[in-house]
């Protein structure tokens, strides 16, 4: 469990590093709670009311 907060966390750095909303030594410093915060607020598909894509049996 503990290793899939730690991937967790730092994927989310990794796209808020990209997106260049925070400097990485100032992400560093946050839970995973308040990284998941920070890009739901900048990230408008993702959460309960995202679009999700279903590929189509043929």
């Amino acid at each position: 469990m503990a290793q899939a907060a730690k991937s967790r966390r730092k994927e989310l750095i990794a796209q808020l590093t990209a997106i260049r909303i925070m400097k990485k030594e100032d992400l560093l410093q946050l839970s995973l709670s308040e990284l998941e915060e920070e890009y739901r607020n900048i990230h408008p598909h993702c959460g309960v009311d995202s679009i999700r894509w279903i590929r189509k049996k043929q």
